[in-house]
This record gives C-alpha cells, structure tokens and sequence, in this order.
C-alpha cells in the first residue's frame, strides 16, 4: 500500500508541474522582456517641389534597444560641383585662375543624435561611420578635377583647399548640418525631424541609424525618401535638357510678357 500511495503521490506531482510549466514558461517570455530593434522610418518617402515648394520638413521616427542612444544620418546623393578659384593677373586684376570639379561629396548632410557624438563613440569610429562632428569624413572619397578648358593638372595641397574651401562652405550655407541632443527617446521610441532647404539637392536621400551603448554600435537599419521635381518644375526642367531651343524661346516669351506687363502698370500709374 506504502508503494501504491507513494506512486500516486508522484504522479500527481508530476501532473501539477506539468499544469505549472506552461505559465512559468510564458512569463519569462513575456512581451516586455523581448529586446527592441532598431528601426528607422521617414515620413513622407517622397517630397515633391513643385511650383509653390520653399521647403518641406521630413520626420524620422523609429525604435531603439532601451537604455540605447540614437545617432541618425540624412545625406543626399553624391554630386559633381565645379569651384573656381580667383587671383589677381596682370597685378591689378581680379579673375577667375582656375577651376576645378570636386566628385562624389554629398550636396547635404545632416547628422542628428540623443546625446554629443564624441562621448557616444571613439573620434576613429565616428570618422569610419562618416558622422564625425566636423563633417570632414565625408571628404574621404572625393576626387579633385581640373575643370578649365586646358584641363591644367591640380596639386595635392591645391586639390586639398578645394576640398576645405567646399567644406566650409557647406557648413556656412546650411547644407551640412550638426544637431545634437536632438533625438528624443520615449521608452523604446525615438523621433526628430529635418528641415529640408528651398534648394535642396534632388535625389534618393538615404537615412542611416544607429544604436549605440557602451561606445558600441549595437544596432543599425536604413531607409529613404525622394526629393523629385513635379508639374510646372518638372516639365521645364525635362525642356531644359531635352530641347534647350524651346527652352530658351519660352523664357524669351515669358520676359517679354513680363516687361509688358510691367510697362502696363506704370503707364496706368502715370495716367491718373
């Protein structure tokens, strides 16, 4: 009988950690326990310039690990842009001496980040991600020109000024932009925003972030939005660069139209 209660007894034992198991099980997987991935979205994916555009604003929105900071950058595509560089000739001239086409920098850059970048992570891994502070990390694959007629070679240490002078002068202008601390993180949520520019660079805009604890990058995810002319802008750039002839006769007749209609009004004014 000893043996036959002692049997039951472990079966019922047995029974109840099986009832037990399931719910034990389901609270250590609970869905607040499950690590958060980094995600990155913007809205919207497409901006369109049209006739009335003076600039537009994008959000980026997303999901972190928490406890993670969030580092974001925003660039346009790589571009071609030809600078010139003036000096005096004759002694007493001041000209155009030389020109040269700097490739493959974008036209924008903005980097965003929930805390200052240099004690997020190392100045080296900052420069290798191209979102150091200072922006010169986007100058590493650059390539340097002569874009004057005799196509006249160019120094390294003048190749080098080009490419300074095109760093300042984007930073002056706004289109490489620094906004730290500027990230806001709600839990496992962040979000910010970019104010694109009435001039901004057309193109696919790619949007990276990352994750960042401990001075690692534990996280990363990217994403795009279009910035495309549209209507009235989009059709006379396509004339532009299809028909530079009807092009140039419609800006004709328009500044003609233009002049008229000015005469117009001051005649009407000088008539009373």
């Amino acid at each position: 009988m000893t043996a036959i209660r002692t049997a039951i007894c472990a079966l019922f034992l047995a029974s109840l950690l099986l009832l037990v198991a399931p719910s034990v099980h389901a609270d250590l997987e609970t869905p607040g326990d499950v690590p958060t991935r980094l995600t990155v979205r913007p809205v919207p994916s497409a901006v369109d310039i049209d006739i009335n555009y003076g600039g537009a604003q994008v959000n980026i929105k997303g999901t972190a690990p928490r406890g993670a900071q969030v580092v974001v950058k925003i660039s346009s595509p790589p571009a071609s842009t030809v600078l010139s560089k003036k000096g005096r000739v004759l002694g007493f001239l001041w000209m155009t001496t030389e020109r040269a086409r700097v490739d493959n920098v974008p036209g924008l850059c903005a980097l965003y980040s929930s805390a200052p970048l240099q004690s997020l992570l190392s100045s080296d891994e900052l420069a290798r991600l191209q979102i150091d502070p200072t922006f010169a990390a986007l100058l590493n694959g650059a390539t340097v020109e002569s874009a004057a007629p005799d196509e006249t070679p160019i120094s390294p240490s003048d190749a080098q000024a080009y490419l300074q002078g095109l760093l300042n002068a984007r930073i002056e202008q706004g289109f490489y932009r620094l906004h730290e601390r500027d990230i806001s993180i709600q839990g496992t949520e962040w979000a910010t925003s970019l104010s694109l520019p009435a001039d901004a660079p057309i193109g696919s805009y790619e949007v990276t972030a990352y994750a960042i604890e401990d001075m690692q990058v534990v996280g990363k995810d990217t994403a795009s939005f279009s910035v495309e002319k549209s209507g009235v802008v989009d059709f006379l750039g396509t004339m532009a660069r299809n028909n530079a002839v009807a092009y140039g006769g419609l800006t004709i007749v328009v500044a003609v139209a233009a002049g008229l209609g000015v005469g117009r009004l001051f005649s009407g004014e000088g008539g009373h």
